[in-house]
């Protein structure tokens, strides 16, 4: 469990044990082998206990059949899955922003019941075309391999659902540093013809983009989580020079500086998420993820740097936590292509 104990109680408690329960049970067993080979689509096999979880729609209105999860609940519960699995955050991640948005733009995906289909998010995309199709071009979109349906969102509040595989929709480079397993590529699509079209507010546009920067710091607070609770596992079984290496006084301080950067992350998470009665404010957001996005960075090369030789080994799972780590620093800042539109 990662969360601070304060978390644990009320109506939050039972949830995130709940998650900490599927992450252990149903994630951290897949990280790996997700990880190494993820043309396996592996993480495809966690959405069933998502769902028991209210994880696929939890951020739906319970009118619209979701599980209509505050803020604060939302992130935390991407913190749990991400210390098992940054990738697996992240695909839950833009599942529940692309069924957010579908929702906002009267988009009408799935009634109260059925199985919900793995959707993808691409933000910012750039549209063009005419009277033969949409042409749709995003640098980067997790899960849009393995997803059945993409959403996209353009920076003018235009959303457009596509079924997958579609014709005349391409796929470009596949990412395969960071986040492999959740299988992040660009988008080229062009000319197809959405299943179903709509636009949200400039409020409804920057309240999924500011829960798209708040989940992404959620996910970084997940990474430092797992970099502190490794760390400090094998600080306290590995012997040099005669004695626990977690007794020694460099050891000591970067496990310092590790929960330091935990208790931070929930406390920025916390201020900029937990007050409901107001409007999420972008800017904010936007300042919480660069800062928590840093000290994952830092505090995974830490957990290698303490893990020694092992610490680039794939099974120990430190240099992931790294690689994912370094991703999550450049996502989701808009690019300079999607700012200034496609090229000539």
């Amino acid at each position: 469990m990662n969360a601070p104990s304060r978390f644990l109680e009320g109506v939050r408690g039972p949830l995130l044990r709940s998650v900490d329960e599927f992450v252990r049970r149903e994630v951290v067993p897949l990280a790996l082998e997700a990880d190494e080979h993820p043309e396996g689509a592996h993480l495809l096999r966690i959405l069933p206990g998502a769902g028991e979880l209210g994880l696929l729609d939890a951020l739906r209105s319970p009118e619209r059949g979701g599980q209509g999860m505050d803020t604060l609940s939302f992130l935390l519960a991407l913190v749990e899955v991400a210390a098992g699995s940054a990738a697996a955050a992240v695909l839950l991640l833009v599942h529940d922003l692309a069924l957010l948005a579908l929702e906002e733009a009267g988009l009408e995906e799935g009634a109260e019941g059925e199985a919900i289909p793995l959707h993808c998010l691409a933000v910012p995309a750039v549209f063009t075309g005419g009277v033969e199709g949409l042409r749709i071009r995003c640098d980067f979109v997790p899960g849009l391999p393995l997803a059945e349906k993409l959403v996209a969102l353009g920076e003018d509040g235009r959303v457009a659902l596509f079924d997958l595989p579609a014709q005349g929709m391409e796929r470009g480079y596949l990412f395969d540093h960071g986040l492999r397993a959740s299988r992040p590529a660009e988008l080229q699509a062009g000319p197809a013809r959405p299943s179903g079209e709509g636009r949200i507010t400039r409020e409804e546009l920057e309240r999924v983009e500011a829960l798209l920067e708040l989940g992404v710091a959620a996910v970084c607070a997940g990474i430092v989580c797992a970099s502190l609770a490794a760390s400090a596992d094998y600080a306290g079984q590995r012997y040099q020079g005669g004695d626990l290496i977690g007794r020694h006084q460099q050891v000591r301080l970067m496990l310092g500086e590790m929960e330091a950067s935990r208790e931070a992350a929930f406390v920025l998470l916390e201020g900029a998420a937990g007050d409901e009665a107001r409007v999420l404010p972008l800017t904010a957001a936007r300042a919480v993820r660069p800062l928590l996005a840093e000290r994952a960075l830092r505090c995974a090369c830490d957990a290698v740097q303490l893990h020694g030789g092992y610490g680039y080994m794939r099974e120990q799972g430190m240099e992931r936590l790294m690689r994912d780590a370094s991703c999550l620093q450049a996502w989701p800042v808009p690019s300079r292509q999607a700012l200034l539109g496609p090229l000539s």
